[in-house]
């Protein structure tokens, strides 16, 4: 935290066994943590200009992190276990075209 900055903690626990905490700064910036009783966790960061970042963990060490801009944009990055990985990019034109392209840790893409 810069100077002059703060932040507030929560957590909570829900009666299925999850837990949730949520950090929230002054400069309006949130995370927020859930994990569950089989162990995967979500955790989501929302920042003050509209830019979020969600990254979800399973039990089997598979892990996706997605970033959404405020355009629209969306780029999604998946690493499986085997520690192979791919990241796929949606863009939205303001003619209403659609754009996805997918690159693979190989180097390999497609659009």
């Amino acid at each position: 935290l810069s100077s002059g900055s703060s932040a507030t903690v929560t957590t909570k626990t829900h009666a299925d066994g999850m837990t949730e905490k949520t950090i929230r700064f002054s400069d309006g910036t949130s995370m927020k943590t859930e994990t569950d009783v089989r162990g995967m966790t979500e955790t989501t960061i929302q920042f003050p200009d509209g830019t979020s970042m969600k990254t979800e963990t399973d039990v089997r060490g598979m892990t996706e992190t997605t970033i959404q801009f405020p355009d629209g944009t969306h780029k999604t990055t998946t690493r499986r276990s085997d520690g192979t990985s791919y990241t796929s990019t949606t863009k939205r034109h303001a003619n209403g075209m659609t754009e996805k392209t997918t690159q693979w840790s190989d180097g390999t893409f497609s659009i």
